[in-house]
């Protein structure tokens, strides 16, 4: 069991023993080394937990609180960052948001304790703070039956737990480049079943969003977020506990300016492209975007001799808002100006349970269930056109596009984890996903794994995969593209079919080789992945 309590130096008593006798032996131990039964009960559950997601034949890259403090900020680092220092991983730029994993863009999944967050609305912040964990595994490859919808790569995280800390609390700030200034509070404990973890921070700098221009400072790119999380773990029995965690994050940006612009469309009284005349320069414009996502989960793990699962109820609610420059800037550099508010929550279930039916065979199921109800507020500035294209008048016609969406996500597994031989091991299993939203589909997705340990420190992998990736609800509708006909902000193509989801064959083999036992820091992988892609979204 890891524990993050004090160590005790070794206790010790010496005693004479004769051949005849029977020795009676007391040893006084300091309060400091004794572990609590609920100490003991809560490693136990949480390595139970970890055991219900299986190993076998994906690549795993595994990073600890100790990676993590090697950073110069520590764990203020945002956790973008922290996996862009892995193998295969990328990022356009921040204000792109989602990163590439293995060529793919946006198809990365986040697990926290065991539960898949929901998706929310995309944006430049993260909910996800560096400072509440305890340990990523980061999954690549042919990855198993249980991993579905958003498959190029898994950040299955593993928080903090009150249980195996010092209790008390932290207060820290950073202060950096760029006005930074972070302040951060931490708060651990636990009183009998019951244990908990607390920390929240605030960001502020004026670099929220890269800098357009090859110079120190930023013009108008100023941001602040605060992040809180909290974990609550209660256990009920030796075999049976309750968990609550809870995310909050909010998030404030200056999009940065780029100023000598020239202004490509006239608004009465602010600009005319004919004469030049121009009372807004680019570098004064007051672009903002707010950012909401908050998420709840309910879980109830238990642990019964061979059989192990845990069920969670959750929810989860994003928004996001664009305020366009209020002087007009939007309309005459980009001929739009989208007043925009969209919004998503999320309320579903998810399990997962583990039944060990002989020591050669660990038969893995679980399901879940998402309903989701996406909302778009949109009033566009917009000015007429003629049918070439062309701007017909300087005063700007407001459109309002205002839109909702309710959609379900439906999933089933079925896994079996078959050790043939102490180093060689085969995964198999299928999965069952069904979409309905935009688009009504469903796919049976088989998945095979193979794990050969040469020796401790050399393996080969093999593996492969049915992946079915559902768009994301947040999309633009037919309705939508006609309603700015005859605009500044319509579409070159006019079609925006029905997006449907990717339906890919992913096939895997590597070798990883541990050159240390820290093998978040000396991994060498060397693999092969393949992709056939049988329909790619397209949208209009």
């Amino acid at each position: 069991m890891r524990s993050d309590r004090p160590q005790p130096a070794p206790v010790s008593q010496v005693v004479d023993v004769a051949q005849t006798s029977d020795v009676a032996v007391t040893l006084e131990v300091p309060s400091i080394a004794r572990i609590t039964k609920v100490e003991v009960t809560a490693a136990r559950l949480k390595e139970a937990r970890i055991a219900l997601s299986p190993k076998v034949g994906r690549t795993v890259y595994t990073l600890d609180q100790e990676f993590v403090a090697d950073y110069g900020a520590g764990e203020n680092t945002p956790i973008n960052e922290i996996l862009l220092r892995l193998p295969g991983v990328a990022q356009d730029s921040k204000a792109s948001g989602s990163l590439h994993v293995r060529d793919e863009h946006a198809n990365v999944q986040y697990r926290v304790n065991g539960i898949q967050l929901p998706e929310g609305i995309s944006g430049f912040g993260q909910s996800v703070d560096s400072r509440f964990v305890d340990r990523i595994d980061f999954v690549t490859g042919a990855i198993p039956a249980q991993y579905g919808l958003r498959t190029a790569g898994v950040v299955d995280i593993e928080t903090k737990d009150g249980a195996a800390m010092t209790p008390g609390g932290t207060v820290g700030v950073l202060v950096g480049g760029h006005d930074t200034f972070q302040p951060s509070l931490e708060l651990v404990g636990s009183k009998g079943p019951l244990s908990y973890y607390l920390t929240g921070n605030f960001l502020t700098n004026t670099l929220g969003i890269e800098n357009p221009l090859p110079t120190r400072d930023a013009i108008h790119d100023r941001t602040q977020q605060t992040r809180g999380f909290g974990y609550l773990s209660y256990v009920l029995d030796e075999s049976t506990r309750l968990g609550l965690m809870a995310v909050t994050y909010q998030g404030r940006f200056q999009i940065p300016n780029n100023p000598d612009q020239v202004p490509a469309f006239s608004l009465t009284g602010v600009s005319n492209v004919d004469t030049g005349f121009n009372t807004r320069p680019s570098a004064n414009l007051d672009q903002r975007q707010r950012e909401v996502n908050h998420y709840v989960v309910a879980s109830l793990q238990q642990s019964r001799g061979a059989f192990d699962y845990q069920a969670s109820l959750f929810y989860q609610y994003s928004s996001l808002h664009y305020l366009p420059d209020t002087q007009g800037g939007d309309l005459i550099y980009l001929g739009v100006a989208s007043d925009v508010f969209k919004s998503n929550s999320a309320t579903g279930v998810q399990a997962d349970a583990s039944h060990k039916l002989a020591t050669d065979h660990t038969v893995r199921f679980g399901t879940a269930y998402t309903h989701q109800l996406t909302r778009s507020e949109n009033s566009v500035g917009v000015f007429p056109t003629d049918e070439a294209g062309n701007q017909t008048s300087s005063d700007p016609l407001t459109i309002v596009d205002d839109s909702r969406k309710r959609g379900n996500l439906t999933s089933l597994y079925l896994q079996d984890e078959w050790r043939l031989d102490p180093r060689l091991t085969v995964n198999y299993g299928v999965r069952f996903d069904h979409v309905a939203a935009f688009t009504n589909e469903h796919q049976f997705s088989p998945r095979i794994n193979a794990l050969w340990k040469i020796t401790d420190a050399t393996a080969v992998h093999a593996g492969y995969a049915r992946y079915f990736t559902p768009p994301p609800q947040e999309l633009v509708l037919q309705e939508t593209i006609e309603k700015f006909i005859g605009t500044t902000n319509e579409p070159e193509t006019k079609l925006s079919d029905t997006v449907k989801a990717e339906r890919t064959h992913y096939f895997d083999v590597g070798v990883s080789q541990t050159l240390s036992p820290r093998r978040a820091r000396a991994r060498v992988q060397h693999g092969a992945g393949a992709r056939r892609q049988w329909q790619a979204r397209r949208q209009g």
